[in-house]
């Protein structure tokens, strides 16, 4: 065999390992990325509920908030018709 056919052969078999190792990087990245889009779709439908629940207790501060005007109001209509 000569050198330059096997220079040639090396070469060709560095390249398939070198591809090799490429298709396994390549692969584990898109096993992580998978992995990351499904943690990302699970933080969102989170996010989303601890929204929905922020809502509800801003509605809530909201009505006591007018409840205990409305008891202010009517002790002092109460107070003010003692007069």
């Amino acid at each position: 065999m000569n050198i330059q056919a096997r220079q040639d052969r090396l070469s060709l078999e560095t390249r398939v390992q070198q591809d090799e190792r490429l298709t396994g990087q390549h692969i584990r990245t898109l096993v992580f990325m998978q992995d990351l889009n499904c943690e990302n779709e699970k933080l969102k439908l989170r996010v989303s509920e601890l929204e929905l629940k922020l809502n509800q207790a801003e509605k809530y501060c909201a009505l006591e908030r007018e409840v205990e005007e409305l008891k202010v109001s009517k002790q002092w209509k109460m107070l003010i018709s003692c007069i």
